[in-house]
């Protein structure tokens, strides 16, 4: 009865000395702690809306509907996948879709480029206001850009 007590005693006061002397061989600190789960919490956020969009897309259309909301589909379906490819042209889309990225940033390259490399090497008059056009045009949003677009 002894030894069991004093092999529990011996095991539960040796394995935190365990853990402190692995984490202080890979040279574990609270850096490092702090880095990983800043890390952990960066990969939850962004990570979370496409685990729902996947979630989603395997509910049927009550569970997608359903007030309260369903987080976990009770039973999986892959009738929007089905319907998805049937339905409609999905895969002419998706290559018009890239057709459309592939030239437009094939056009980019081929006009940026040089005019980056002209700015880059020749000093031009006025090549300061060049540059802040450019910089004002980057840092404008695009979105409202399209504001032209909207009838009030």
């Amino acid at each position: 009865m002894l030894s069991q007590i004093r092999s529990q005693f011996i095991l539960y006061f040796s394995l935190p000395i365990l853990i402190y002397r692995y984490l202080k061989l890979i040279k574990f600190n609270l850096k490092t702690l702090l880095l990983g789960l800043s890390i952990l919490a960066i990969l939850v956020f962004f990570l979370t809306p496409i685990i729902w969009q996947f979630l989603t897309s395997i509910k049927s259309n009550s569970e997608i509907s359903a007030i309260p909301n369903v987080y976990w589909p009770s039973q999986i379906t892959f009738k929007h996948y089905i319907e998805l490819f049937t339905r409609r042209p999905f895969f002419f889309y998706l290559l018009n879709s890239v057709l459309v990225a592939v030239i437009s940033t094939g056009l980019c390259l081929a006009i940026g480029a040089p005019a980056a490399y002209v700015l880059a090497r020749l000093k031009l008059p006025g090549e300061n206001y060049i540059l802040m056009g450019i910089l004002i045009v980057t840092l404008f949003p695009y979105v409202l850009l399209f504001l032209g677009l909207l009838e009030i």
